[in-house]
């Protein structure tokens, strides 16, 4: 049985594009019974400017949850639905393992024999106790400087912090951080940026936490109502 097309992306550090395999090259961002998201907090909007410098680790960690069913993405101890008619995807972040993804394409250009796509996704991971990731709130904040930034967007701008507060995920401690991120296309100008969320799980694992990150197309109501909804149904399996 086909479990649909595989989008194989590789991110290139620099603002290059991603590319990998057959599959279009891509300048995003990337871009699932138990309890459920449970935001407690009102959300504080946090302009920022630029993301930092700091240097994001790159993990040795390896391990890798096997995927039991394509209607859930599973890794790093918590679990959360798919989203219906969004691929499968490949996506690497230095910092993550385990990472486990689903994009959709929202835009794609054709020019000089070079294709460029802008996707949303979303994917869940691993954020390691080794590599200094020991805290929900720090790991959150780490993980959003090392992404939302000229490190992982190419033609990144800037951005403005909407949501930063704590949470409950299955009834164990989490982060949530919801950013805007804004960028500059030169080769598909139509982008505006992503919105960012970012989820921080305490799964009670002594190596790692859980990470839920989601991009979607920004002022895109469809597919942010579509990864909000995926939010909802996280879960800690362990």
């Amino acid at each position: 049985v086909a479990l649909g097309v595989i989008i194989a992306v590789v991110l290139t550090r620099g603002g290059a594009p991603w590319s990998g395999g057959n599959a279009p090259e891509d300048t995003n961002s990337a871009s699932p019974t138990g309890s459920q998201w449970d935001e407690t907090s009102t959300p504080t909007p946090s302009p920022s400017d630029n993301a930092s410098h700091a240097p994001c680790p790159t993990t040795s960690a390896t391990g890798v949850t096997r995927q039991a069913s394509n209607k859930v993405l599973s890794g790093g101890g918590i679990q959360v639905d798919a989203i219906s008619g969004w691929q499968p995807a490949t996506m690497s972040l230095r910092w993550v393992s385990d990472l486990h993804t689903v994009a959709d394409t929202v835009y794609t250009s054709h020019g000089f024999g070079v294709t460029h796509t802008w996707f949303s996704n979303i994917g869940v991971g691993a954020l390691n106790v080794q590599d200094g990731f020991t805290d929900v709130r720090a790991s959150a904040h780490s993980t959003l400087e090392c992404y939302a930034s000229t490190d992982y967007y190419d033609g990144f701008t800037g951005r403005k912090d909407l949501v930063d507060e704590q949470t409950t995920v299955d009834g164990h401690p989490a982060w949530h951080i919801q950013t805007e991120v804004y960028v500059t296309m030169r080769d598909i100008p139509q982008v505006r940026g992503d919105r960012v969320d970012i989820v921080v799980v305490d799964v009670g694992n002594r190596d790692h936490l859980g990470l839920f990150l989601g991009s979607s197309n920004l002022g895109d109501a469809g597919r942010n109502g579509k990864v909000d909804a995926a939010m909802k149904t996280l879960r800690v399996t362990g």
